[in-house]
């Protein structure tokens, strides 16, 4: 998974589920200043067998503003507001990044095998690396934190105040 850093907001990532920070893969070259690279604990020798510096250089060319997850086959772009499909100006971004982009990003994976399984034949991946595992939401716990400390001043200030006077 790569979260892109352009599109995230004054409380972090706009991804829908927050993902366990554990699972962020810091890599060489500029990647990190424009996304960050998820993928699952002892995977990360693998995920450098995908991502290479030029899949990273198209990255960042291309798909930059975009969240994008590998799954399986599949590569899936986020934006934050939904596609305009009648924009022939956004139709050839998709085309270009899906040219470029996916085309790598398959290129890297056809000869991939997760040694994890036992057989190389098998083009199947390990069930530890097929997901990404999620993590606490730190905004959650910040407002959370927030709401019982008020709740706590406004039930215990009192009392407190009063065995003051007292």
């Amino acid at each position: 998974m790569l979260d892109s850093k352009a599109n995230n907001s004054i409380f972090g990532s706009n991804l829908p589920a927050t993902l366990d920070r554990k699972q962020i893969l810091h890599v060489e070259g500029d990647l990190d200043r424009y996304f960050t690279l998820y993928c699952p604990a002892q995977y990360e020798q693998d995920a450098l067998y995908i991502f290479t510096p030029d899949l990273m250089a198209l990255l960042i060319d291309e798909a930059a503003p975009f969240d994008v997850e590998l799954v399986d086959d599949w590569m899936f772009v986020y934006a934050t507001h939904p596609f305009d499909m009648t924009d022939p100006a956004v139709l050839q971004r998709l085309l270009t990044i899906a040219g470029t982009v996916g085309a790598t990003a398959l290129r890297q994976t056809e000869r991939y095998s997760d040694a994890r399984v036992g057989d190389f034949d098998a083009d199947v991946v390990a069930p530890q690396g097929a997901r990404l595992k999620r993590g606490i939401p730190v905004a959650a716990i910040a407002i959370v934190t927030v709401f019982v400390v008020i709740w706590g001043w406004t039930f215990f200030g009192p009392i407190i105040a009063a065995f003051r006077r007292g």
